[in-house]
């Protein structure tokens, strides 16, 4: 950026960022003057109303007690996946609303459910004893950013930090204990598994979700090389959809 007169100011943040995506591509002034702030870019103008910097709260230096850098492909793909699937709503179950982020012995963590799924995927990474819930929508922001470094988080008694570039995070880890789903999972090991092809599996879903979504029910049912999927709904009727399996 062209620096004409240093200085600082606050803008309100939400209308800065819509404002700025819907501008023309060019060189973009920003003036103050009495009593606002000026942006402009080519034809257009906009005036924000601001505040003094000097009331704006200090960023806060947070010194964490576990650090672990993760590449930053590694990291936008793992959360991508992981967001998916955390509680969209509040309940009396917080730690829902995160994601729980863990490394031990050289293995990352991600894990996240609503209560009727759970997603976890894992990766080698060089970092041990991290171990925080973190906000599902914070992450989405760090994962965003078009940024090309390593993305480093950090963890103290209560809070986390992310950065990433000129680009850092602090906020507070999501207190409480997020449930384990290990237990589940092993039982589940020997009862009954099929391998199938994600593509194939999706184009399945799709082929009975118009019933299914009267119940968000589906029954699945594996056979001899094969996995039969059935919906069911009094108001719609019945879909069945089969497809190959391992």
């Amino acid at each position: 950026a062209q620096v004409e007169e240093p200085g600082e100011i606050v803008l309100p943040g939400e209308l800065l960022s819509k404002s700025a995506g819907r501008m023309a591509d060019g060189t973009v002034t920003v003036e103050t003057e009495l009593g606002g702030t000026v942006v402009k870019c080519g034809r257009s103008r906009l005036r924000l109303n601001h505040m003094d910097a000097n009331l704006f709260e200090e960023f806060p230096k947070v010194e964490p007690t576990s650090v672990m850098t993760v590449p930053r492909g590694l990291f936008a793909s793992m959360v991508e996946r992981a967001t998916r699937y955390v509680q969209r709503e509040q309940t009396g179950r917080p730690m829902l609303l995160g994601v729980h982020v863990m490394a031990h012995d050289g293995v990352l963590e991600m894990s996240s459910t609503d209560s009727y799924r759970f997603f976890e995927a894992t990766a080698s990474v060089e970092a041990s004893d991290f171990d925080a819930i973190i906000d599902a929508e914070s992450l989405r922001d760090m994962a965003s950013m078009g940024m090309t470094d390593d993305v480093t988080m950090g963890v103290s008694e209560n809070q986390v930090t992310m950065s990433c570039g000129d680009v850092s995070y602090v906020g507070r880890a999501i207190s409480g204990t997020y449930p384990s789903f290990q237990p589940l999972l092993e039982q589940c090991h020997g009862i009954a598994h099929a391998i199938v092809d994600p593509h194939a599996m999706m184009s399945a879903l799709s082929s009975i979700a118009i019933v299914a979504k009267d119940t968000g029910r589906v029954e699945v049912t594996p056979g001899s090389n094969s996995l039969t999927l059935r919906a069911v709904s009094q108001e719609s009727g019945e879909a069945v959809a089969e497809g190959d399996a391992d």
